[in-house]
């Protein structure tokens, strides 16, 4: 797809199909399974297709402006933002713990924390306040923790002290 503009690229097209995701269906039913738009000033393959996508799984060069908006949440040292040798590096480390066929052994913990979060809210009364923050907070940090430490956070109240020290930090 050719730019919309010279500094902005494909970003007026973003805005005007209403999100990313129309974006991107609307750009792989016009120009088929794997496209290419501007983000910005980047150019940036886009593929649609599983087939497509496994032939792919190599492919070390990501543009670190499609994760910007994730930056204040997973750090700058974040995988998202490695390229190259060391993103293969650090991706062969991650896929024993984190790939799909470990992940199935951490179902389990998933569903233990949520079936915690289902008993908390159970148990509130129509119109009570319910700390959604907080809540989903320890949620996702109980369920990754469950699968980096084992079952050490499943105390709410060392939840609580892990979040307090994360937002000081």
């Amino acid at each position: 797809m050719q730019p919309s503009t010279k500094e902005g690229g494909n970003l007026p097209d973003i805005i005007r199909a209403g999100s990313f995701h129309e974006f991107l269906t609307q750009l792989h039913a016009r120009y088929g399974p794997i496209s290419g738009f501007w983000f910005g000033q980047v150019y940036t393959v886009s593929i649609a297709s599983p087939e497509l996508f496994k032939q792919h799984t190599h492919a070390s060069e990501r543009p670190p402006i499609l994760y910007r908006l994730f930056e204040p949440t997973f750090g700058s040292a974040s995988i998202l933002y490695t390229n190259g040798e060391e993103f293969r590096i650090r991706k062969r480390q991650y896929d024993r713990a984190f790939g799909h066929t470990r992940l199935s052994s951490y179902f389990h913990m998933f569903q233990k924390a949520t079936d915690r979060l289902v008993e908390n809210w159970s148990k509130k009364e129509p119109g009570d306040y319910i700390p959604l923050c907080e809540d989903t907070f320890v949620f996702a940090v109980r369920a990754a923790l469950f699968t980096i430490l084992g079952e050490y956070f499943e105390d709410d109240g060392l939840m609580i002290k892990f979040k307090t020290a994360y937002e000081t930090y």
